[in-house]
């Protein structure tokens, strides 16, 4: 039996989830985990990354039985413009100093 990709959008969503998942739980191993009672500062990206992972999964799964629409062209131009935004008020924030209201005006404008 051969598994054909019927959803490429899930496909590639739920690998994204599952990447992210596992970098998240990579990158928090080293911190002390703690309980639910008194959670440590692993305990949040550790659980986080698990729940992500399981997501992913699911989703990845799904992408070989649920027929998708597929994926569409990149569109740069709000990427950038999303990018550059942010980093715009970051340089606000600590470069121009200007406080965080009005930096946060002009991002959203």
């Amino acid at each position: 039996m051969q598994l054909k990709i019927k959803s490429p959008e899930d496909f590639w969503s739920g690998l994204m989830f599952v990447a992210f998942g596992i970098a998240a739980m990579y990158m928090s191993r080293n911190y002390p985990m703690g309980s639910a009672l008194r959670m440590g500062p692993g305990y949040f990206p550790t659980w986080l990354g698990g729940i992500m992972t399981f997501i992913g999964a699911i989703v990845f799964g799904r992408s070989f039985y649920l027929k998708g629409e597929g994926l569409t062209a990149w569109s740069f131009r709000p990427l950038l413009v999303l990018v550059f935004s942010i980093a715009f008020f970051g340089v606000c924030l600590d470069e121009i100093e200007i406080g965080f209201v009005p930096s946060l005006l002009i991002l959203i404008l």
